[in-house]
């Protein structure tokens, strides 16, 4: 693995202090975004609410779509067990070839001193008979 990809896995993982600040984040239930006055009207259309008004800027809120709120859940659950590096965001890529171009995005990557967790989820608006045997092996193929 070239040292230019590994750097770029590493930028990716957030640890220390900065993995509290990304867990009270990810621990919330609505994402939040501050917006000029005149994009509120926009936002509300978009599902938006006004959480608080500021002198130049709103304070919007939405409550999250259901595979990032499962997500952010999980990641929550492992930071809060004291796995010591974690991914950033929902865009962490691993490569899985020679070739680095080849990446696969992870939901969730954990790790600490000996242990790495690799986390795919799935979430299903109700409860649904699934199949999984195309992901496992499409993972399988990737190891």
């Amino acid at each position: 693995m070239k040292e230019e990809t590994k750097q770029n896995i590493l930028n990716s993982l957030v640890s220390g202090k900065s993995l509290t600040t990304v867990l009270s984040v990810k621990a919330k239930e609505f994402m939040f975004e501050s917006v000029q006055n005149e994009l509120v009207t926009k936002y509300e259309t978009d599902g938006w609410e006004v959480y608080k008004r500021y002198k130049t800027s709103i304070r919007m809120q939405r409550r999250k779509p259901m595979d990032m709120a499962f997500e952010d859940d999980v990641w929550a659950l492992f930071a809060r067990m004291g796995f010591s590096f974690l991914n950033k965001d929902r865009n962490f890529r691993l490569p899985y070839s020679n070739d680095e171009k080849l990446t696969q995005q992870i939901d969730i990557f954990v790790a600490d001193e000996e242990t790495i967790l690799i986390i795919e989820c799935k979430v299903a608006g109700n409860p649904k008979q699934s199949n999984f045997k195309e992901t496992i092996e499409a993972i399988g193929g990737k190891k």
